[in-house]
């Protein structure tokens, strides 16, 4: 089957807002969930705010972990 008849698969999109739960910076990212603990492991994730018990990555933050990510990946 050629990829120009190949059926699309439908991505679920996460709306821009003004923080992500673990899961949806997961998905966004597109790594899994275990592998977030082993950059969490490695001190590698994002900064996280506490919100009634929910993990929570601002868009800052997010920012802030893809500069430093691309920055790391030069060296």
């Amino acid at each position: 089957m050629s990829l120009e008849h190949a059926p699309q698969r439908q991505q679920k999109q996460v709306a821009p807002r003004g923080s992500f739960t673990i899961d949806e910076w997961c998905e966004r990212h597109r790594i899994s969930r275990s592998f977030w603990y082993k950059l969490k492991k490695a001190k590698l994730t994002p900064a996280t705010m506490n919100l009634n018990g929910v993990q929570r990555i601002s868009v800052r933050a997010d920012a802030a972990w893809t500069r430093e990510r691309e920055k790391a990946s030069r060296n």
